[in-house]
């Protein structure tokens, strides 16, 4: 994983001769836990409803969750929910 530099990258695992799908989902789920654990009780709220919203209202899902979407289309519409919360 890259360390310096101004982007920076998520690397899936590697799996044991097949494809291993990114899962965002689980990615988030650990930032809201993380605004959790420093008493940012509504930011962690509004990632969670927003996951929530994304994944049972709009149906946007990745590839590890069924669906079509690609990680970058799954962040703009949680970004986009987020923004308008």
């Amino acid at each position: 994983m890259p360390v310096s530099g101004q982007k920076r990258r998520v690397y899936p695992p590697r799996g044991f001769g097949r494809r291993v799908k990114p899962n965002p989902v689980a990615l988030m789920l650990a930032a809201a836990m993380m605004l959790e654990h420093v008493k940012q009780l509504d930011l962690a709220r509004r990632l969670r409803t927003a996951i929530d919203q994304i994944l049972n209202l709009d149906r946007v899902r990745t590839g590890d969750l069924g669906g079509s979407a690609s990680t970058t289309a799954f962040t703009r519409a949680l970004v986009s929910r987020i923004a308008n919360s």
